[in-house]
């Protein structure tokens, strides 16, 4: 399996030692626009930096040429996202897996749309976020997944289609039932095993797993 780590811009919300990790077990690094600004802190140079780069250090831009690094430069007048930019180009270049580091940021919308973006490429890789506190991904079909006692989880409805969802190893656990976006009950549920299941028919969710210290 080829796994791609890239690294987004915003606000950190990670420690220098999680991203090195992270990074360490990806085969493949790419920095997204400001994100290049993250890596020449840690001095973790990427394979890869993309974006319109209208956001990155000056430093850190000269960083990346002057150690040859790929840049795919795009225009700001443009209909997706450097993100999207980024995730496309993985998948081109046939990752399986992708982590998004860095991903939380400060901007709400921001953060929305790259939700967007994870149901847009779950069919086609494994995207997730990643970060300290948090994995986040989208799931369909039956799924088992790793926790641990008392974590909190929220399981919330996305995409085109409402999902009938079944979840095992929670505190409060449904069979089959219908989840509406105008209603998400699936906020804040706590799991009581150390593995969960997450089973949806007819659409997808996304998970939020917030992880104990």
């Amino acid at each position: 399996m080829k796994k791609a780590a890239l690294i987004l811009g915003g606000s950190r919300d990670s420690s220098d030692e999680f991203y090195i990790s992270k990074i360490d077990e990806a085969d493949y690094l790419v920095a997204v626009d400001s994100g290049a600004n993250l890596l020449f802190e840690i001095r973790m140079l990427p394979d890869l930096l993309i974006g319109d780069l209208d956001s990155i250090d000056k430093k850190a831009l000269t960083w990346c040429r002057e150690n040859y690094v790929e840049i795919m430069s795009f225009g700001t007048s443009k209909d997706e996202t450097d993100t999207e930019l980024a995730l496309n180009e993985m998948y081109k270049r046939g990752f399986n897996e992708v982590q998004l580091l860095n991903a939380l940021g400060d901007r709400p919308d921001h953060f929305l749309t790259t939700i967007y973006l994870l149901y847009s490429y779950s069919e086609k890789m494994n995207v997730l976020f990643n970060s300290e506190n948090l994995i986040s991904s989208v799931l369909s079909g039956n799924n088992l997944l790793d926790a641990k006692k008392g974590e909190l989880w929220s399981i919330l409805p996305v995409g085109e289609n409402i999902p009938l969802v079944t979840l095992k190893g929670f505190e409060h656990e449904i069979n089959q039932k219908k989840m509406p976006f105008n209603k998400p009950f699936g906020t804040s549920n706590v799991s009581i095993s150390n593995k969960v299941e997450v089973n949806i028919e007819k659409g997808a969710v996304i998970y939020f797993r917030w992880l104990n210290k």
